[in-house]
């Protein structure tokens, strides 16, 4: 598979064009000529000369935008397209862009359009169109095409493939990952031309002439290779020196999730939550995950990230310091986590928050059930947990259930917490949420958020 917008200038095929623009419409059945066959679709939105389609029966990732060539009616689709005719062959496109002109660039493996603004030295200045001045960047040469340009989008530099390791006629039989659509899939090679390696998808394609095709040796690695691709933190932009975990909250109440970071001063950075952030195994995370380790700067009040395995790449984040413990990335307020003394002793039962609510249903009516995190603390130093399942009905109450008790004692620890079950052992993230009167009653153990029930 190559990603749809290429696969239109690449296909070998009998290719048609319009003599009339056709009346496709959003709703529209259609079928779409990709790979070597006609494949069902629904066309989603229309712009001029260009529509974009959603595969039936696929995943919505697979959407995209296809030119009236590549299209025809599906029977009782509703469209009536003009009559078309043969295509004249076009010749390449080439040449460098120009200020003004509308290209593609990319970004995390796929193409957008973009103006450009100015060029300078070999690179250009684009703004991403749909999206605000803010977003307008600088791009080398390689991370643009212009329209008719014939250009895969590859893995960014550092995370190519090298061919799987071998001359291409040793690699047949072999199996192997192959980029595609922004992901590493499974895949076995099936013969060479001497230069591209012809492939077969054995997972997520959907069968058929569809999960075969011809990849350059830089869209294809040895199984696994991700875990193989670390970060030189030195390597990475701008100064160290930060310490500690860090985390944020972002997205929309209802919707929001926390993002964690942990750096080390010389300049290490893992991004995810540690089960131990004071003792952490930066090189065991880096072998089981390579995508959360990596390397950070700080230049000119910006962040800079670069993280192993197949991570996404990060733009700069704008890094606004407010006081030792909290700052602004990208305008959103991050946090240094509390450390926690080692001789806090809590009092009470501490409820997930996501369960909470339930407790809370007052005259609302309705059922509503959730398993909850529930741990008793005393000031003794011991505790019990438990996974409870919670039913709550309006007015009647809150019935619940518990299964999993543990029971043991309990020590916390800079942003650790260490539950004592004899003959178990169990340490995991802990740090203080709430307000500076109470900073105890909301807590983060683990993966969860929990609340001091007070009633």
């Amino acid at each position: 598979m190559r990603l749809a917008a290429t696969v239109l200038l690449l296909l070998s095929v009998a290719a048609t064009a319009q003599d009339a623009i056709p009346g496709y419409k959003a709703g529209d059945k259609v079928e779409v000529f990709w790979g070597d066959k006609w494949w069902p679709a629904t066309v989603l939105k229309a712009e001029e000369k260009r529509w974009f389609i959603h595969y039936d029966g696929f995943a919505d990732s697979w959407d995209s935008w296809f030119t009236a060539e590549k299209m025809r009616a599906r029977a009782g689709g509703g469209a009536t397209p003009e009559p078309v005719r043969p295509a004249e062959e076009k010749p390449p496109v080439t040449g460098d862009p120009v200020v003004g002109e509308v290209c593609e660039g990319s970004w995390n493996q796929s193409w957008y359009e973009v103006d450009i603004l100015k060029v300078e030295n070999g690179k250009y200045f684009v703004h991403w169109r749909g999206y605000g001045t803010e977003s307008d960047e600088w791009l080398t040469r390689d991370r643009l095409r212009r329209k008719g340009e014939e250009k895969e989008v590859l893995p960014r530099k550092g995370r190519e493939g090298n061919g799987g390791g071998l001359v291409p006629d040793q690699m047949i039989g072999k199996e192997v990952e192959v980029f595609w659509h922004g992901r590493w899939w499974p895949a076995v090679v099936q013969k060479t031309d001497g230069k591209r390696l012809h492939i077969r998808y054995t997972r997520g394609t959907g069968g058929g002439a569809l999960s075969e095709e011809w990849a350059v040796p830089e869209r294809v690695r040895e199984v696994g290779g991700a875990a193989r691709i670390k970060v030189d933190p030195q390597a990475v932009p701008g100064r160290k020196g930060l310490t500690g975990l860090w985390w944020r909250q972002i997205g929309a109440p209802g919707s929001f999730h926390i993002q964690h970071f942990l750096f080390f001063p010389d300049g290490r950075l893992y991004f995810g939550l540690p089960d131990n952030p004071d003792e952490f195994d930066f090189e065991g995370h880096q072998k089981s995950n390579p995508d959360g380790c990596g390397g950070y700067g700080l230049r000119d009040e910006q962040l800079f990230v670069e993280l192993g395995g197949d991570a996404d790449e990060w733009k700069p984040m704008t890094w606004e310091k407010v006081s030792d413990d909290v700052v602004k990335l990208n305008g959103v307020f991050a946090y240094r986590a509390r450390p926690l003394p080692e001789d806090l002793r809590l009092e009470g039962r501490y409820v997930s928050v996501d369960a909470a609510a339930i407790t809370e249903m007052g005259e609302k009516g309705g059922v509503a059930t959730s398993t909850a995190d529930v741990y008793v603390f005393r000031k003794d130093g011991t505790y019990d947990y438990s996974e409870t399942l919670m039913t709550g009905v309006a007015k009647a109450g809150v019935a619940e259930t518990a299964t999993n008790l543990s029971k043991g004692r309990y020590r916390f620890s800079g942003n650790h917490l260490v539950n004592d079950s004899p003959p178990h052992r169990q340490v995991v993230v802990a740090y203080a949420l709430g307000e500076e009167d109470a900073p105890y009653d909301l807590m983060r153990i683990g993966d969860s958020i929990v609340r001091l029930r007070k009633k």
